[in-house]
């Protein structure tokens, strides 16, 4: 159920403790050769050579120094409210110039925005449901997954 985990606080009758979370990427036309490694900082981030040519730089609140309470997003009646904005593009475009001094001539292709599930203690849930047999779930992955 992901993000949506906590909708299911009322028929599980007890609280689903997931939060979605907003993050933010930058996609960078880089006419250079693909990078052949990942470049990582714990406080700037991330830039990936993608196969198409782009590079990735993200993402906003997915860092251990970040204050996760400026991305958290409600939810609305018609979904999640998320949509990119000036100032996750600023950050990111500052962060890669930090970590690669060429990034500062490069195009911003697309600035892309998503939710991912937040658990409250920021550490994955997995495993079975409390009280009900057989049913098993991953409601939360933040902020990596399992890989």
């Amino acid at each position: 159920m992901g993000v949506w985990s906590a909708l299911a606080s009322g028929w599980l009758g007890f609280e689903v403790a997931v939060r979605p979370l907003r993050g933010e990427q930058l996609m960078l036309r880089f006419e250079q050769p693909p990078m052949p490694v990942l470049v990582h900082s714990p406080r700037r981030g991330h830039i990936i050579s993608r196969l198409d040519g782009l590079l990735s730089v993200g993402s906003t609140a997915g860092r251990d120094f970040d204050d996760r309470s400026r991305y958290l997003v409600g939810l609305g009646q018609a979904g999640f409210e998320v949509r990119p904005t000036l100032a996750a593009l600023e950050e990111l475009a500052r962060r890669a110039v930090e970590l690669m001094l060429a990034l500062g001539e490069v195009q911003v292709v697309q600035n892309l925005t998503g939710v991912r599930p937040l658990s409250a203690d920021d550490f994955p849930m997995i495993g079975p449901v409390p009280g009900r047999p057989g049913p098993t779930w991953p409601p939360a992955t933040e902020p990596w997954g399992f890989g």
